[in-house]
């Protein structure tokens, strides 16, 4: 879908007219119409604003969301959602996850596992990004 549509779409579903998105957004009622018929494109500052301003991603503003799970927006909504602290356990936790998946296969003899990326498993290691212990200091 692309941006124009996706924006028509979205100030409708909301039931704002195009003059009281473009005092929301700062410009014309002229330019919003211009951005609904594709015949000029909002600056990055816009887009940002409208996105943040309609609750959706850029992508999803752009009209780019086929390549996306369904799950993968419950898990973006809710990850957009969390507090710093939540965000950072959710990360620690997903590290392990990851590490986990590439540790526990077993690579065969003289054959190293190969990653999606295709960095090998030894090569996740040596670079740092495998599993480290945690320590701790006391003061």
């Amino acid at each position: 879908m692309l941006f124009s549509i996706r924006l028509r779409t979205l100030r409708n579903q909301h039931r704002m007219s195009r003059e009281a998105l473009a005092k929301m957004m700062g410009v014309t009622g002229q330019t919003v119409y211009r951005w609904e018929t594709g015949m000029a494109q909002p600056n990055i500052q816009k887009l940002i604003a409208l996105s943040e301003l309609f609750s959706v991603t850029l992508d999803e503003l752009c009209g780019k969301t086929a390549e996306l799970d369904p799950d993968m927006h419950l898990m973006m909504r809710a990850y957009e959602q969390m507090t710093a602290e939540e965000r950072q356990t959710m990360l620690r936790v997903g590290s392990a996850l990851f590490e986990k998946a590439f540790t526990l296969t077993p690579c065969l003899p003289g054959k190293e596992k190969q990653t999606k990326n295709g960095e090998a498993a030894e090569e996740l290691k040596a670079s740092g990004r495998g599993r480290k212990k945690k320590t701790t200091q006391q003061d």
